[in-house]
């Protein structure tokens, strides 16, 4: 798989940057953001379209994030993809099993796959909870189940303190404090064309929220058709 993307890399008119590929940075949420993106599916399906196997991994898992990360679309519609990826990753565990083929060579790692399904086991216990088990309609904002704010409040205590011990981060609190108040007011996304930025922070765009779709549920019989 790693050759076949050093080839979008490297192709004209690639939606992929070097630095996306060859000494990347491991924590630049943009360089994933733009492998899994919509430009670089259809840049496959019409330079390389025999990829079949990247194209359907980078759809797949690309729409597993989306479910999370998606601001506009309805619960059901979340469901469906992160179902999608169940299915998916059932299929090709079968697969191998039925072919008698190694599953350390020809799926993902243990840990990747752990990663996965912790992703889609835990909207669909979300959604339950948030359907069954709570006393009005409260919108669920799936993206706000995540590291993200942890990784902001380090990111912020490096700015101050590169190397900061415990003390530091005590000293440092009201300073993080005032630097959160802001970004959450300001509300500012991302640069989405940077690159070997490290994290990008997005949990604070509600672009496009409606709160009312994300406070209605698929009902019992809404599961069936959906799954």
């Amino acid at each position: 798989m790693f050759r076949n993307i050093l080839q979008i890399v490297l192709g004209n008119g690639s939606p992929l940057f070097k630095r996306d590929i060859l000494k990347l940075n491991r924590q630049d949420d943009n360089a994933a953001v733009r492998l899994f993106s919509a430009a670089t599916l259809e840049y496959l399906a019409e330079n390389h379209p025999d990829c079949i196997g990247e194209i359907a991994y980078l759809f797949v898992f690309g729409e597993l994030v989306d479910a999370y990360q998606n601001r506009t679309i309805s619960h059901a519609v979340r469901l469906k993809l992160i179902l999608r990826a169940h299915y998916f990753l059932d299929s090709w565990e079968a697969f191998l099993r039925a072919s008698d083929y190694r599953k350390d060579q020809y799926f993902i790692s243990c840990k990747a796959n752990d990663i996965l399904q912790i992703l889609i086991n835990g909207f669909i216990a979300l959604l339950f909870i948030h359907c069954d088990h709570l006393a009005s309609p409260t919108p669920l904002l799936p993206w706000l189940h995540s590291s993200k704010s942890c990784k902001h409040t380090f990111g912020g205590a490096c700015d101050v303190v590169k190397d900061f011990t415990y003390l530091n981060f005590i000293y440092m609190i009201p300073k993080l404090r005032i630097k959160l108040h802001e970004a959450a007011f300001r509300r500012k996304a991302g640069d989405g064309k940077a690159r070997a930025s490290g994290y990008s922070h997005t949990y604070f765009d509600y672009k496009g929220l409606d709160l009312q779709v994300l406070s209605t549920y698929p009902s019992d019989t809404d599961f069936i058709p959906i799954s």
